[in-house]
């Protein structure tokens, strides 16, 4: 799919010819047809609706739990190479399938995907993911800084599109590749840009803008490059950061949501693996994944006898107290947590099914911790992280 080019203007020096036209009767009274219409479809908006007639539902039409939904505008904030073009390829694939989760869940949709990148990105972003026919591409709308008109006139194509071909997800990835906007920091000038946009979400789409951070980290959805009436404008923030801005090799990222909505997940960490993302649940989450990942490296040595100590009588092999697990902890890079922290995350294991338990939890029969048989197979297959992921993460059924 490609967009039509704008056609140029008639010149100037044509004076006789529009001098006809503006006399021409017949085009005067379709003229005033025109903004007769126009005129009463304005009306039709502005007319008052009494505040107990209004009619919503509790929870918005999501496409992207949490964070995207039809009939409203979501911000997608990145930095430069972070993962964000990676994470949106994910995205959209997902929208081609059912039951799919990256940070929350994901349902089924068509999109249209505007794209400042060139084709072959994008063949091989569909090749490796194997992207369906669900997705649609306009490559470079503009090939210079568009004019207001020609904004307005493109987003009035995107509205036909979506009324015609039944688009649910409109992605700009990234919109300051394509508006008309020359000062972002002009909140006027963002305005202009961002009010057209309306005309998509009462169309029914999803609108997913994607635009770049300001130079040096801001908190609180204050991170958006630029005037701030861009996120003033927009129903929903989303903050892609990497969790660890330190180790470049840390595949885990902190989606940060600000929405209107309580069902929002206000921060969710993701990681990238073979399969795809999965999703952690909170930073503080996250670090239990870490400190899981240590139990799981102790529990699977062999155990030496700990001096001073005494592994009570059981019949699993390798089973030990929280306390024993913490003399083992030794120099980490995992911070050692404390003996009710760890406790806390044995119990969370236990849950996840990684972990078993066996004792009373009394004196003379106190708990024991062993991995569970399914983790220990797990673990012959895959890496210990990555079998952590699938048995001891959170999945968006329980976190959502």
């Amino acid at each position: 799919m490609s967009f039509a080019p704008i056609q140029a203007t008639p010149s100037r020096g044509k004076k006789q010819q529009h001098n006809g036209l503006q006399d021409n009767p017949a085009r005067s009274i379709s003229r005033q047809g025109v903004l007769q219409s126009q005129s009463d479809a304005n009306r039709a908006r502005w007319k008052p609706i009494n505040i107990t007639e209004l009619v919503a539902p509790e929870s918005p039409p999501w496409i992207w739990f949490g964070l995207a939904a039809k009939g409203y505008i979501t911000l997608f904030l990145g930095l430069w190479k972070s993962g964000k073009s990676t994470l949106l390829a994910h995205l959209i694939r997902a929208m081609g399938k059912t039951g799919e989760c990256i940070g929350g869940e994901i349902f089924p949709a068509k999109v249209l995907y505007i794209s400042e990148e060139s084709p072959g990105h994008w063949k091989r972003r569909r090749d490796e993911l194997q992207i369906d026919r669900h997705v649609e591409m306009i490559f470079k709308p503009f090939r210079s800084r568009a004019t207001r008109a020609e904004w307005e006139d493109f987003i009035r194509y995107l509205a036909e599109l979506i009324a015609e071909e039944g688009f649910q997800v409109v992605v700009f990835d990234t919109i300051s590749k394509m508006w008309p906007v020359r000062n972002e920091n002009d909140s006027s000038e963002v305005d202009e840009a961002m009010l057209p946009m309306i005309a998509l979400t009462e169309a029914g789409a999803a609108v997913l803008i994607v635009h770049h951070p300001r130079k040096g980290d801001a908190t609180e959805a204050q991170a958006s490059r630029g005037s701030g009436a861009l996120p003033a404008a927009v129903d929903m923030i989303v903050e892609f950061r990497r969790l660890n801005p330190e180790d470049r090799f840390d595949r885990r990222r902190v989606l940060s949501n600000y929405g209107r909505w309580d069902e929002a997940p206000p921060e969710i960490v993701i990681e990238l693996t073979d399969e795809g993302y999965k999703t952690i649940g909170t930073k503080s989450e996250s670090s239990r994944s870490d400190r899981l990942q240590v139990v799981a490296e102790i529990l699977s040595n062999p155990i030496p006898s700990l001096e001073g100590s005494s592994v009570p009588e059981t019949n699993v092999n390798g089973a030990l107290r929280v306390e024993h697990i913490l003399e083992r902890w030794g120099s980490r890079e995992i911070p050692k947590p404390g003996k009710r922290t760890l406790l806390s995350d044995l119990e969370y294991g236990v849950e996840a099914g990684m972990l078993m338990r066996a004792g009373e939890g009394v004196k003379h029969s106190p708990y024991v911790f062993y991995l569970s048989i399914r983790f220990r197979q797990h673990q012959g297959l895959k890496d210990k992280n990555e079998a952590l992921t699938n048995l001891a993460m959170s999945t968006c059924s329980s976190k959502l």
